[in-house]
């Protein structure tokens, strides 16, 4: 009997902590009435390349780590952040260290290019209180 709650909980938690990735990481950023951009961009951590993916080619639960196709590098492609300020794109700390993230570590979202910290933004602009 154990077990079986054990797994349900186990099913419950990765279900919650998947959503709270996707919406909050993925798609969080459109409003009604807001177009979101048709294509995923990334970026190789190691050579710098960068990937244009079609948005339909990912569901929610599919990984968003892409292997290199310029150097060849496995899963170094991270997804880009667009800034809500600047609007520039970069691989954000919180993508790069989401396993952190998971264990419970605070990372800041800060936009290399103008030092926005997207979360404090984007609280603000939609009123968020936390």
């Amino acid at each position: 009997m154990d077990a079986v709650f054990g797994g349900a909980l186990a099913v419950v938690i990765a279900g919650a902590l998947a959503l709270t990735v996707y919406y909050g990481f993925m798609g969080g950023d459109t409003k009604a009435g807001e177009e979101a951009d048709p294509e995923f961009h990334f970026e190789c951590q190691k050579c710098g390349h960068i990937v244009d993916r079609p948005r339909e080619e990912f569901g929610p639960g599919v990984a968003r780590v892409l292997d290199c196709p310029e150097c060849g590098a496995k899963r170094s492609c991270l997804m880009m952040t667009e800034c809500p300020n600047c609007h520039e794109l970069y691989v954000s700390d919180r993508t790069k260290y989401q396993d952190r993230l998971i264990k419970g570590e605070k990372i800041e979202d800060i936009c290399p290019h103008c030092g926005t910290n997207r979360v404090e933004f984007l609280d603000k602009k939609y009123g968020v209180k936390r």
